[in-house]
């Protein structure tokens, strides 16, 4: 199936679902190579769900994001925690351009 096909199933079936589906774009990055870029029409905490949901059900072999356009309705504790499972579910390590030290970080909070 085309990518393109695949997107446009992809916003079908969460219209369906009764998700404003406001853009869905593969984009390219130097760390991860193509992913899936899809913004919905939702606050955070709806989004963020959405997103655990569909990386379970579609087994994609891509990173799928997921941007909102609603409310952050949740903190930064919580969106971390959302994040981590995210990122364990695709095999996506956070990782940085340049080395950091993060004793010299926390010393100069």
């Amino acid at each position: 199936m085309p990518p393109e096909c695949a997107l446009g199933s992809l916003a079908a079936v969460l219209e369906g679902l009764g998700v404003p589906v406001v853009g869905v774009e593969v984009r390219e990055s130097p760390y991860l190579g193509a992913y899936v870029m899809l913004r919905v029409g939702a606050d955070a905490r709806r989004a963020l769900e959405l997103w655990l949901w569909l990386l379970d059900v579609l087994q994609v072999k891509v990173p799928l994001f997921v941007e909102w356009t609603g409310r952050t309705d949740v903190g930064p504790e919580e969106l971390g925690r959302y994040l981590g499972r995210a990122l364990a579910k695709m095999g996506v390590f956070p990782s940085t351009a340049e080395p950091m030290d993060a004793v010299d970080m926390l010393g100069e909070e």
